[in-house]
């Protein structure tokens, strides 16, 4: 998705993702974001499109 930053994330959960979920960041976008994104939707297997609060739409690549 062009324009978009991306980040990687470590998932720890065993759950499954699933889009309205919180998740914890391991590292902030910027110094104003806070440290969670809500899952928006599933991009691939391992993106989703997320929402960061004081930041707004990040791409976030998942790792376990």
């Amino acid at each position: 998705m062009p324009g978009l930053q991306t980040k990687s994330l470590s998932v720890t959960e065993t759950q499954a993702l699933e889009s309205g979920q919180w998740v914890q960041l391991k590292e902030v976008p910027s110094a104003f974001a806070q440290d969670e994104a809500l899952l928006l939707c599933e991009i691939s297997q391992n993106q989703w499109l997320t929402w960061v609060p004081n930041h707004g739409e990040y791409l976030l690549e998942l790792s376990k």
